[in-house]
């Protein structure tokens, strides 16, 4: 007869520390009411009831995130919240037994459920043992032992997030543990976890191992020399699943179970709660287990990302998860927006903030109204459709004519997290040349930081183009990340005015074609040993440049420079105006529903044809259908930049005197 253990009730703080025993009583309470049977448990569906325990807004917000907590600050097999890009989901499967029977010595039978764990549930003082023999067709793993399936993603802090957007969700969701008998460290154990990397984690630990076996001091300098050597491979492989070199993340293995892994893709921002298993601590017993398959496979120089790389970050097992429209716009403030049905309020505030927020982005660029107008049309792009080949809603911007100031600010990392952010889970490499430093792009910059979710430099350099991936690839089983591989919704300000002569390399000419085919089709190139995929994507990229662009733009626009002063912009706006434009722009951004009425398509075929009469007549350039489907791009933008959805003749006409301007910089900048 299986036992059963006393039924208990669970507080929602037990559902987070003590996530494990609240399922297995919750699944023994259900077969003890023969609702489910023991050699089906998938028939209680878990995760819609944790969906039902953590339904509010603040109850989801007791839930630790990885994002925010250092990682052992949170009790192993804790419940989780964790924020992340997926940046690999070709990690492979694991087989599992997600309920079996154990053995005690007196011959009782218990029924052990084991999801979303890695340890067996055994009861060590009752000499427990797993109730099979794979000689024996009567035995229990061929009744009530269960092999089931689940996948391995990789998963990385969003990569790109601003500073504004990461203290945003720390203070709407991080969960503070005032509580110091849950602590794992202690305080100063907890001061090297929080502002540490993996490199310094591993390697404490493996000093620690050294330090607890005085006889072997003077034995083990080969071995500490090899354990440093595999530890700096170890880093190195794991800096490299990140896009950006110089920026700390928080990088999770994510265990899926189930069918979700079909629906979830690479790149997708996602926020899984689950069941966190703490890395491993101790390398040199990682590296001596070789038996137990963690040690290190190693193939001529080839480092493998094996079972050895995996213990030694945190592990994830998922059990529910979110992948909603807040996620992938990264823009926290629409989810208090969406939530309380505020978006008419923005609505009706459209016109003052679009006019302060030209006024924000014109102080940048010396007053320049007609590129701060383009910018913002630019902010509220995206790829709305893909029809026959077509890539409709992107909107490449180039403002050329920009100078070259040389920068007094010493490089730092264009965006990281705030110190208290700061996690042991987090890893940092060597530094990059991912920062601006033309002084007025380190301007630019410093303005689409302060009101985008997501958004990072990038200088166009003969060493960035030479020396760092842009697009991911594969060489093994393994995928690096570029800088690209980043989630829809980022923007990225290229700067070409630090182009030097020189020769670009293959790494070079490849990352040159990436960028081209991004800003072309809004794809981005995958590369695998044996084939090249490419992934739809939607990234914001403006570009800046003394002469015009050799990058395809859809949209070139001459800054004027007469009363350029690199002083006159607004650096510290109160931080409630900036919340302002960044709600601003992420609700008119996903404003649905535009259209065209059919008078207001007459009137734009009809004045299409008296300008090309005018044209003709007048000698001048006839406007084209290239100009025309730029004019309709531009129309949807200008829309939707008014808070509306429905295109009206004045705002046609107020579209084409802006391109008009534009078009007269272009003639005037080309004369020169």
């Amino acid at each position: 007869m299986i036992m059963m253990k006393e039924i208990k009730e669970f507080s929602t703080l037990d559902y987070i520390f003590k996530p494990l025993d609240a399922v297995r009583n919750l699944l023994e309470k259900q077969q003890q009411s023969n609702l489910i049977e023991t050699s089906n448990i998938d028939e209680f569906d878990i995760p819609t009831y944790f969906k039902n325990v953590f339904n509010t807004t603040e109850d989801l917000m007791k839930i630790p995130s990885l994002n925010d907590t250092p990682i052992f600050d949170i009790p192993n097999h804790s419940l989780v919240r964790f924020r992340a890009m997926i940046q690999n989901t070709g990690l492979g499967h694991e087989i599992y037994a997600s309920s079996y029977e154990t053995r005690s010595q007196n011959g009782q039978k218990k029924w052990k459920f084991n999801k979303y764990t890695d340890d067996m549930d055994m009861d060590i003082d009752d000499n427990e043992i797993l109730d099979f023999d794979l000689n024996s067709e009567s035995s229990s793993i061929y009744n009530n032992n269960q092999l089931e399936e689940r996948h391995l993603y990789y998963c990385v802090s969003v990569p790109g997030e601003t500073d504004w957007n990461i203290i945003y969700f720390l203070n709407v969701y991080v969960y503070a543990y005032n509580n110091n008998s849950r602590r794992k460290q202690s305080s100063s154990s907890t001061e090297t976890s929080i502002g540490t990397s993996i490199e310094e984690i591993i390697r404490s630990t493996a000093n620690l191992s050294l330090d607890n076996d005085g006889n072997n001091n003077n034995n083990n300098n080969n071995n500490n020399k090899t354990t440093g050597e595999r530890n700096s491979r170890l880093l190195k492989k794991l800096v490299s699943k990140y896009p950006f070199p110089n920026e700390h993340h928080v990088a999770a293995i994510v265990k899926i179970y189930g069918k979700d892994d079909d629906i979830l893709k690479v790149a997708e921002v996602v926020e899984f709660i689950g069941v966190l298993i703490h890395p491993s601590i101790n390398i040199n017993e990682s590296n001596n287990n070789k038996n137990d398959n963690n040690n290190l496979q190693e193939d001529g120089n080839e480092f493998c990302f094996d079972s050895m790389t995996i213990s030694n970050i945190p592990c994830m097992h998922s059990i529910f998860y979110s992948n909603n429209n807040i996620h992938h716009s990264g823009n926290p403030l629409l989810l208090t927006y969406y939530n309380n049905n505020n978006l008419y309020e923005v609505n009706c505030q459209a016109s003052d903030t679009r006019r302060n927020l030209l006024q924000y982005i014109a102080s940048v660029f010396g007053g320049d109204e007609v590129v701060a107008e383009f910018v913002l049309l630019q902010l509220l792009s995206r790829v709305y459709s893909r029809k026959n080949g077509l890539t409709l809603g992107k909107f490449t911007l180039n403002i050329c004519n920009i100078p070259y100031i040389p920068s007094t600010i010493a490089i730092t990392s264009s965006s990281s997290f705030p110190p208290s952010v700061a996690s042991s889970a987090s890893i940092t490499s060597s530094p990059s040349t991912l920062v601006h430093t033309n002084q007025f792009s380190k301007n630019v910059s410093k303005v689409l930081s302060s009101i985008l979710p997501k958004y990072h430099d990038l200088p166009l350099t003969l060493s960035t183009l030479n020396e760092i991936d842009y697009f991911p690839n594969s060489n093994s089983d393994e995928l690096d990340s570029g800088v690209f591989q980043v989630s829809k919704g980022t923007w990225f300000l290229i700067d070409e005015t630090v182009m030097k002569e020189g020769k670009l390399n293959d790494t070079g000419v490849r990352n040159l074609q990436a960028l081209n085919n991004l800003i072309d089709n809004q794809r981005l190139l995958y590369t695998f040993p044996f084939y090249d995929f490419e992934f739809e994507t939607d990234i914001g990229i403006i570009v800046l440049s003394e002469a015009k662009p050799f990058l395809p733009v859809d949209c070139i626009l001459p800054l004027l420079t007469n009363n350029y002063n690199n002083n006159n912009y607004n650096k510290d706006l109160p931080e409630e105006i900036l919340v302002e434009f960044r709600k601003y722009l992420g609700v008119h951004r996903y404003i649905e529903n535009y259209f065209i009425p059919d008078d207001v398509s007459k009137y734009i075929e009809n004045q299409f044809v008296i300008q090309r009469r005018n044209a003709s007549r007048n000698g001048q350039i006839f406007i084209n259908h290239f100009d025309l489907q730029l004019r309709m791009t531009l129309a949807r933008l200008v829309t939707l930049s008014f808070g509306e959805s429905k295109l009206t003749e004045e705002l046609w006409d107020y579209t084409e005197r802006l391109d008009e301007q534009r078009k007269q910089r272009m003639e005037n900048f080309e004369q020169r």
